[in-house]
């Protein structure tokens, strides 16, 4: 990760570059529920191979994103911004909320593939095609929210030499989340 002099191009370049793919693979989520809608049975086995593969990515890139956030920035942003807390906590429960519908949404998945009629099939679809429709406007809107708190709160809160302390920090953590994959 790049630093300029005051380090906060550091972060932003990395999270930039987190949030472009985020909201890349939240419309094709969308695109993909809104098609498995009305393309019926023919394309279900393909649409639930597709949906199972973008809600991976979400539970293991972009929970690495939220885990950067909850165990790098927002810990750093609390200590040397002390009013940005309650900012944080409100964020920090979006990223609960937001685990908890991707479990929703893995366990749907899971007990497509088991049912027997199209009657419990078509239930659990409609129960998935929901929670995942509220996830593509979750992702959505919680990067937008960051973007207009955390992220301008590192640019305009921070002295020069925190934000390339904080660039660091998340330096590290990028790298030593590569060296885990």
């Amino acid at each position: 990760m790049g630093q300029n002099g005051n380090g906060s191009a550091g972060i932003a370049v990395y999270i930039t570059q987190r949030n472009e793919t985020a909201l890349k693979k939240a419309g094709e989520l969308n695109d993909l529920l809104t098609r498995s809608r009305y393309e019926g049975k023919m394309h279900f086995g393909r649409n639930l191979d597709a949906i199972t593969r973008l809600v991976a990515y979400f539970d293991k890139e972009f929970g690495e994103h939220l885990r950067l956030e909850e165990e790098v920035i927002y810990p750093y942003l609390e200590k040397h911004v002390p009013k940005s807390r309650s900012p944080l906590a409100f964020l920090r429960g979006e990223h609960a909320d937001f685990r908890s519908r991707l479990g929703e949404i893995k366990s749907c998945a899971a007990r497509l593939g088991k049912q027997k009629t199209d009657s419990e099939r078509s239930l659990i679809f409609e129960m998935l095609q929901n929670t995942g429709v509220y996830l593509v406007y979750w992702t959505r809107n919680h990067l937008h929210a960051e973007n207009e708190s955390v992220y301008k709160m590192i640019d305009n809160q921070l002295l020069p030499e925190e934000k390339r302390e904080l660039s660091r920090e998340v330096t590290t953590y990028a790298e030593s989340l590569a060296k885990r994959n």
